[in-house]
């Protein structure tokens, strides 16, 4: 028994907030998936995220083209909510079912501190016209753990 609650949790990690986007056409720009107060979290202390995931809700989320396609992160957004840090991304180049989860890599320092804002974001690599940079609706999710 921990002396504390996450003491109790083996790797000490706790769920953060799901971010739920509808699809972008595959001529859709870069861009966050924020809004103050929505689709965002604020740490609500100093952590570390320890994974994240990203699952298609739509439809099947197809990449058929390997140079060109959409990487989506996890970012860091700063307590004003315009920052840009990676802290977890994934290529999609390949095909991805719907309602299947796929995992993000994670950076070096995937960490936040007090107040700072996680939110989500795409970009398009390669041709936006291109097959496979259509971004299909979804949810991030990720796990953290207070350090």
């Amino acid at each position: 028994m921990g002396t504390t609650f996450l003491g109790d949790i083996q790797s000490g990690a706790v769920m953060g907030d799901e971010v739920s986007h509808a699809s972008a056409a595959s001529d859709g720009a870069n861009a966050a998936i924020r809004a103050i107060g929505a689709n965002n979290w604020r740490a609500p202390q100093n952590i570390t995220i320890v994974s994240a995931w990203w699952e298609a809700t739509g439809a099947d989320s197809a990449a058929a083209n390997a140079s060109s396609y959409r990487t989506l992160q996890i970012i860091n957004a700063g307590s004003s909510g315009t920052g840009t840090t990676a802290l977890a991304s994934l290529n999609l180049t390949a095909s991805l079912g719907s309602n299947t989860q796929r995992a993000m890599t994670m950076a070096t320092t995937p960490s936040a501190s007090t107040g700072e804002v996680i939110a989500a974001s795409h970009l398009t690599v390669g041709g936006a016209h291109s097959a496979g940079t259509v971004l299909v609706a979804g949810n991030f999710r990720f796990a953290y753990r207070p350090i």
